[in-house]
């Protein structure tokens, strides 16, 4: 999403559960009988996954499935084949998720996400195959090393292991439900950003932005991630607020990614409201290291030397602000800088 990230080893397990979708919605075009055969079902999907046709949930959806006319059926399986496709295409210009209409879509979401449901907890004693959202939010942190520590989306620490945190469907599972197993879609990410003054069911995308090249518009766990197209400034007026752009160079795409990442999270206004604590950091380090004796040459080099060693830091957010700050700070001339700090106090 904003930081880039890889994917937990366990994400395997929901990319083999998406094939067993595929496979039901096959095997329900491969006639025009209206009853399933879960007997000749169950042969056709991986041992470990076979009792989930034993659970009431997801029977009633497979049942629920073979109710609807096979010219319906067949809607489905292409459109859960296009959209469980979508991140061999997040730069195509043709490309969209496919609409389908609401019955055939309540029918969708009713079988995957009762499979999600199934499975998020855990599989059964003895089953060979391990999966479960705690499992994946601690291998998350494992995989990730040093970005593991914190939301991929804020920048807040976190300790995943520990179950901080959520599992976040990027694309909201009712909206989207051929994505509510999909690897792609699955970010572990703090409480605040999931919770429901942030994304919580928004769609990543606004009505505007859908249709053909859709993916553009937006960024992407582990596919596209914001920061390396942002470029970061503090605002030069009063409020002092961080301000985000695309880097130079960056696609015609750029803005309205970070747009739409914006209206979801707020993160240029949730960062801003740390920056003054920042300051007070950064003046409380040169006071430390300034000296009376220091010429404006050895503490404006002081000053720069505190700048440069924090940039770039992801530890936790405040560290991630400060470094936003110091490299906004480090692009100013020195006249620049000493108007801000020559008199011990600055202007933020």
């Amino acid at each position: 999403m904003f930081l880039e990230v890889k994917q937990a080893p366990c994400a395997e397990v929901p990319g083999r559960l998406m094939k067993m979708i595929q496979t039901i919605l096959d095997y329900s075009i491969q006639s025009l009988v209206q009853e399933p055969d879960f007997e000749e079902l169950s042969e056709s999907v991986e041992e470990d996954f076979r009792y989930l046709f034993g659970r009431a949930a997801v029977h009633s959806a497979i049942e629920e499935l073979f109710e609807l006319p096979y010219i319906e059926r067949t809607v489905l399986c292409e459109a859960f084949e296009n959209d469980s496709e979508f991140k061999d295409h997040i730069n195509d210009a043709s490309y969209s998720f496919r609409r389908i209409p609401e019955n055939e879509n309540k029918v969708l979401s009713n079988l995957c996400n009762a499979l999600y449901d199934e499975v998020r907890s855990g599989l059964p004693a003895g089953n060979k195959t391990e999966f479960n959202v705690r499992l994946l939010q601690t291998q998350f942190a494992q995989t990730n090393g040093a970005l593991g520590r914190v939301c991929p989306v804020c920048v807040r620490e976190l300790v995943f292991p520990l179950g901080e945190g959520e599992v976040d469907h990027y694309f909201p599972r009712k909206k989207y439900p051929a994505l509510a197993l999909h690897p792609y879609n699955l970010l572990p990410i703090c409480s605040d950003c999931n919770g429901v003054r942030m994304k919580h069911m928004k769609s990543p995308f606004e009505a505007s932005d859908r249709g053909p090249g859709e993916l553009r518009n937006v960024y992407l766990p582990y596919l596209r991630a914001a920061r390396p197209e942002i470029e970061f400034k503090v605002s030069e007026d009063e409020s002092r607020r961080i301000l985000m752009r695309p880097v130079p160079g960056a696609d015609g795409y750029a803005g309205r990614r970070i747009e739409n990442m914006e209206r979801l999270y707020h993160l240029g206004e949730r960062w801003s409201e740390i920056l003054q604590f920042v300051c007070d950091d950064v003046m409380a380090e040169l006071a430390e290291q300034r000296r009376d004796t220091d010429t404006r040459e050895e503490w404006i080099e002081k000053l720069r030397g505190i700048l440069r060693s924090n940039a770039q830091s992801t530890r936790d957010r405040i560290e991630f602000v400060k470094g936003i700050y110091c490299g906004w700070l480090n692009e100013k001339t020195d006249q620049e800088l000493e108007n801000i700090f020559g008199s011990g106090k600055t202007e933020v």
